[in-house]
């Protein structure tokens, strides 16, 4: 039972790993474009698995 609890760590954080990292990355990315245009900037991002879109996410930033 320990084993699979610690298995299931490992994935949560593996996964907690690369979401960092995609959301490090996303935040930096959409502050330098917000930085270099002063009107309305419209972010999409796609979230496949195994190639298969699960889900896509859209918005819009103005800068202030």
């Amino acid at each position: 039972m320990d084993k699979d609890k610690s298995k299931e760590e490992d994935v949560n954080n593996q996964i907690r790993k690369f979401l960092k990292i995609v959301g490090i990355t996303s935040h930096n990315k959409i502050s330098e474009k917000l930085k270099e245009n002063n009107n309305l900037i419209k972010v999409a991002m796609k979230f496949e698995i195994n190639g298969v879109e699960i889900e896509k996410f859209e918005t819009e930033f103005k800068n202030l």
